[in-house]
């Protein structure tokens, strides 16, 4: 039997269950759960170069907080971390700024809400196509969608409202483009599942090869 530790590994603090998950209970003030959103929403973002002892360092000093401080950090800035001159800095930097341009589903994706993965960021980017529309969706209204449902439902419309501040402080810094207009193709009406490593092409290609259809 496995014994379910009482404390938070990182801060020591209290955890609680929810449903089969054991979470720190003061994510806000823990620093694996802070260096997790950074590193979630760099790699969702594909801004390559920030491993995880870069944003720990970077939180612990007060460089990077949220998000939003990839948009905000100088390389003055990330020079005074360990291991990181001028050159490194520069290109960290460069490869925040290439990424203030984002489709609304990846923009979702890092925000790094419960249940809000790759499926249901390209259903709410298509079905509503802006951002205002995303977040004033009602619980009802997205559990109607097919393939969602009340869990899925619930869990993301409440994680929009909880990561409202964070979202509004974003915005400032980025451009969110609408998907492309759909059509009905050939592929209408089936499902697709990718597993495993693919001979001709990387997965992801392979998935919007077929969402175009």
């Amino acid at each position: 039997p496995l014994e379910p530790p009482a404390k938070c590994p990182s801060c020591e603090g209290p955890v609680t269950w929810d449903g089969d998950f054991l979470n720190c209970a003061d994510p806000a003030n823990c620093t694996a759960a802070r260096v997790g959103e950074l590193a979630h929403y760099a790699a969702v973002t594909e801004m390559l170069g920030f491993g995880d002892k870069l944003l720990a360092e970077a939180w612990k000093k007060g460089v990077m907080k949220t998000p939003v401080d990839f948009y905000t950090v100088t390389v003055e800035q990330l020079t005074g971390l360990e291991r990181v001159g001028d050159k490194l800095a520069q290109r960290l930097v460069s490869q925040m700024n290439a990424r203030r341009t984002l489709p609304i589903a990846t923009f979702l994706r890092a925000l790094g809400i419960a249940e809000l993965g790759q499926h249901v960021s390209q259903l709410l980017a298509q079905k509503y196509g802006d951002l205002q529309a995303i977040r004033a969706v009602t619980v009802e209204e997205l559990a109607a969608q097919h393939s969602i449902g009340d869990v899925i439902a619930r869990s993301v419309v409440a994680g929009l409202r909880e990561k409202a501040a964070l979202i509004d402080a974003l915005l400032p810094h980025l451009t969110l483009t609408k998907p492309e207009v759909v059509h009905e193709g050939t592929l209408k009406g089936l499902s697709f599942v990718f597993t495993g490593k693919l001979e001709a092409m990387d997965r992801k290609l392979a998935q919007d090869a077929v969402r175009k259809l």
